[in-house]
């Protein structure tokens, strides 16, 4: 969906070398790399029921990002304990997602985000009693993670057929959240 200009191995050492605290959502974008670009409520032309549905997801996907910067983090360092913090993590992101209503238009999106994030789960999940490193090799080679950027493309792809009237900086926004969470 993406590519990174920061070098894995590079990536890896710099998330290594931060302290096992929980990271700030521009911490998180910062360390995957991933321009932060925020959906603008004020410039949306959806009416303000879905303006809300749709910040309260983004700030679901923002605690995703930060779960992405830690869980790579944790597997960088192959610290055990931080990787079983992260798949709890993932569960409680997951169970709040799926706890989280959602209009007619957003509900498709929330639900691949959904897939995505199980998808994402189960891959990390099979890799935690290791506590090994996890290459983006790996991540290339693995059908979970194929499956969780299909998913998150498809979200970004209903936001933008639900929403056609919004902006450019909002579409923009739509994508960005999405490729934030995409790990392949």
């Amino acid at each position: 969906m993406k590519t990174s200009c920061l070098p894995v191995a590079a990536l890896a050492l710099a998330l290594a070398a931060m302290p096992a605290r929980a990271l700030t959502v521009e911490e998180g974008y910062a360390a995957i790399p991933q321009k932060q670009q925020s959906f603008d409520a004020r410039a949306s032309t959806l009416p303000r029921a879905e303006v809300d549905g749709l910040q309260r997801l983004f700030g679901l996907v923002d605690q995703g990002v930060v779960l992405r910067a830690e869980t790579l983090r944790a597997h960088a360092a192959g610290n055990e304990t931080e990787i079983k913090r992260t798949l709890a993590r993932f569960d409680a992101l997951i169970t709040s997602l799926e706890k989280e209503a959602a209009s007619e238009a957003v509900a498709p999106a929330r639900d691949k985000l959904l897939v995505a994030l199980r998808d994402q789960r189960r891959f990390f999940g099979a890799r935690a009693v290791t506590g090994s490193q996890v290459r983006r090799q790996e991540y290339r080679l693995s059908a979970e993670m194929r499956e969780a950027s299909r998913s998150l493309f498809d979200a970004y792809r209903v936001l933008l057929k639900a929403f056609p009237g919004e902006g450019r900086h909002n579409k923009t926004a739509f994508r960005n959240y999405m490729d934030a969470l995409d790990y392949y």
